[in-house]
This record gives structure tokens, C-alpha cells and sequence, in this order.
């Protein structure tokens, strides 16, 4: 009977082994987990100690290699996991960028965006973009406000919380504007070189930043649309 229970035992830990290898690959494949996150790790980790488990009832040499090779790199994976979240720490200003612009992207992920510029701050008349010229750069207003004109001409306005380059800075695309500061402002610029770059290494973190940065795109259309039609609607009044 002993024999039986413990068979049984094996078997069932052999059956959630599998149904957890088998769970998780099919979570990366589908987007529901991501191979970077504790989640994916822990599960193949339990999937192949369980699996190591039922191999007690029927030895396999090569079988219990491959489970405990698997064990080994799961935990140096969860343990670089954590070593790197342990360095991930935002001051305050940074905070606020990532809040308002990037909740979706991970502590890791994060860093590796704010790695790629620097905080500065930059007096009245500071020129961010020029019209017609390669901006180079993606501004991030913290603080303060900056003029958009185009020939000369006032067209609108950047006020703090908002990106400046967000169009540009992955198509390498001149500037339709110029942008120049009204008065003292804290930016946050980050290389456009640097961005395409890191876009290209981390095509997920790279997709993240677009959606986001379109996102903010999007958000000023619907603002400089809406100015327009109260111009309107005032001229014809």
C-alpha cells in the first residue's frame, strides 16, 4: 500500500512538472509572461525540482542532469534578477518622469531608458530644437516652459510633464519647430542615438518607449485640435 501512495506521490509530481514547463513556455510564447520576470524563472524552477522529484520512482541519469542543470540556472537567474533590482533606485524627479510618462515599464527596464540621458539645468532662451535641423535629443520638460514658432512665427507652447523630440527622435527626421525655453527649466535629455540603440537590443523595452512617447503625441494633437477650434469659433464670433 506504502508502495502505492508513494508511486502515486511520483506520478503526480511528474504530471505538475510537465504542466508547468509546458504552462510556462506557452505564457511566454503568448505574451502572458515575460522571460526577464520572476514569474517565468520561479515557474521553471518548480517545474524541473518536481520533475527531479518523480525521477526518484524511475531513475533517468541524463533526465535528472538536464532537471538539476535547470535548477542551477533558474536560481543564478532569480539571484541576477534580484541583484540587478537592487540597484534600481529612483530619486524623486525621476520618479515623477517615469509615473507620467513610462508607468508600463519595469524597474530594470526603466533604469536602462534613464541610463541613456542626463538632468541639466537651462536658462530663458535655452533653444531645443531648431526648425529644420536634426534635434538629436528627446527633452523631457520637469520644469518650465519653452515657445514653439515656426518662421518666427508663435504656434504654441511646452509646458512642464511634456516631451520634446518624441516625433523625431527614432526616425532621425528634422525638427518641424523651434522650441526655446521662456525661463528657467529643469530638462531630462537623452540621446536619440542612444534610444534607437537600445531599442534595437530590447525590441520589447523599444516598443514600450514608442507606444509611450506616441501616446504623448497623440495627447498634444488632440490639445493644439482643440486650440484650434476655439481660434475658429472666437474669429467667428
Amino acid at each position: 500500500m506504502n508502495y502505492a501512495v508513494w508511486d502515486g506521490f511520483f506520478e503526480v509530481c511528474g504530471f505538475l512538472g510537465v504542466a508547468l514547463y509546458l504552462g510556462a513556455y506557452a505564457g511566454l510564447q503568448f505574451g502572458l509572461l515575460r522571460g526577464s520576470r520572476y514569474p517565468y524563472t520561479v515557474l521553471n524552477l518548480s517545474a524541473a525540482v518536481l520533475v527531479l522529484i518523480s525521477l526518484i520512482a524511475s531513475f533517468n541519469l541524463w533526465s535528472a542532469i538536464i532537471q538539476i542543470s535547470w535548477i542551477i540556472i533558474s536560481i543564478v537567474g532569480l539571484t541576477r534578477t534580484y541583484l540587478l533590482w537592487r540597484k534600481t533606485r529612483f530619486n524623486n524627479e525621476e520618479k515623477e518622469l517615469l509615473t507620467r510618462k513610462f508607468p508600463e515599464l519595469s524597474a530594470m527596464n526603466a533604469r536602462r531608458f534613464l541610463d541613456t540621458g542626463t538632468w541639466r539645468d537651462v536658462g530663458a532662451g535655452h533653444v531645443l530644437a531648431t526648425e529644420g535641423k536634426v534635434i538629436g535629443k528627446l527633452y523631457y520638460l520637469a520644469t518650465g516652459k519653452a515657445n514653439a514658432s515656426i518662421n518666427g512665427h508663435l504656434i504654441g507652447n511646452c509646458a512642464n510633464g511634456e516631451f520634446v523630440g518624441e516625433v523625431t527622435c527614432f526616425t532621425g527626421a528634422p525638427a518641424s519647430a523651434t522650441l526655446t525655453t521662456v525661463g528657467p527649466s529643469r530638462v531630462f535629455e537623452a540621446d536619440a542615438e542612444k534610444l534607437r540603440a537600445l531599442a534595437a537590443a530590447e525590441a520589447e523595452l523599444g516598443l514600450c518607449m514608442q507606444q509611450c512617447l506616441m501616446r504623448d503625441t497623440s495627447a498634444k494633437l488632440v490639445a493644439a485640435n482643440a486650440n484650434i477650434t476655439s481660434l475658429r469659433e472666437a474669429a467667428i464670433v
